[in-house]
């Protein structure tokens, strides 16, 4: 069953990184934007926050916040870019139930107004839409607890060895065998990716460098969990603000000294 829900979100994403490219190759065609390939990598540092919804006590009405960084691989040209990436994040260590966060995401930044050539040359706003998943790893108190199974486990001798009397001897301790508990479970969600950017880059001699920020919202639209406890868990209103930098290489070798354009 978790070989099959992961291969069935990685194919929800592969399915938008198709999608991306046809888009990149319709619209620019479409506009006839005379636009160069842009190949490069991109990594800053990003807060999330969200909310749960759950029959579990301690994790019902929780609004939590993260910290963490993410970073991806993009492709594309001034006026429609695809991009996948990846990202960690957690919250406080001092909480007292500690939630992580990976995710992976699919996505297509769309500069609308470079695509109508009203572009300006310095900063550049663009719209995001894709898909990601997000793994959610939950431990502490109020998780409730499942215990491990142990397969073919060893036969325990509950005994004791007899002394012969007036030995003077200490009785061995008897042994005992116990179910261990393991207070933790992982959580696996499908979202639907929309947002907003705002970015300003310099091309030299063919490469780039760029700085960006930009704001996501996740809309859930499927959810796995090994964890039966957790069966009626829902996380709500998951979002990002992302501030960092990206480089790479165009083909743009006409370019003469810096010139600002989105990338």
């Amino acid at each position: 069953m978790k070989n099959q829900n992961t291969q069935k979100t990685m194919g929800i994403v592969l399915v938008v990184l198709l999608m991306g490219i046809v888009q990149l190759t319709n619209a620019q065609n479409y506009f006839g934007n005379k636009s160069k390939l842009i190949v490069g990598f991109g990594s800053g540092l990003s807060t999330r926050s969200f909310s749960i919804r759950s029959d579990v006590d301690g994790l019902n009405n929780m609004k939590e916040k993260q910290e963490g960084w993410e970073s991806f691989f993009m492709i594309g040209g001034n006026g429609v870019r695809l991009r996948t990436g990846y990202g960690s994040f957690k919250n406080s260590a001092s909480e007292a139930n500690a939630i992580k966060q990976s995710t992976l995401s699919g996505m297509v930044n769309i500069y609308a107004l470079d695509l109508l050539g009203k572009g300006k040359k310095t900063l550049h706003p663009y719209i995001i839409s894709g898909a990601g998943v997000s793994i959610f790893e939950f431990s502490g108190a109020n998780i409730p607890a499942m215990p491990l199974i142990f397969s073919n486990p060893a036969p325990v001798c509950n005994c004791q060895i007899a002394q012969p009397a007036n030995s003077g001897l200490p009785a061995p301790a008897t042994q005992t065998s116990e179910a261990t508990a393991v207070n933790a479970a992982k959580m696996t969600t499908t979202q639907v990716v929309t947002g907003l950017g705002l970015e300003t880059s310099f091309r030299k001699n063919g490469y780039f460098f760029s700085m960006f920020g930009e704001m996501r919202y996740g809309m859930p639209i499927g959810l796995t969990t090994q964890n039966p406890a957790l069966n009626n868990t829902r996380i709500k209103n998951n979002s990002a603000v992302t501030f960092g930098i990206a480089f790479g290489l165009t083909n743009d070798h006409k370019n003469k000294g810096f010139k600002s354009s989105i990338r």
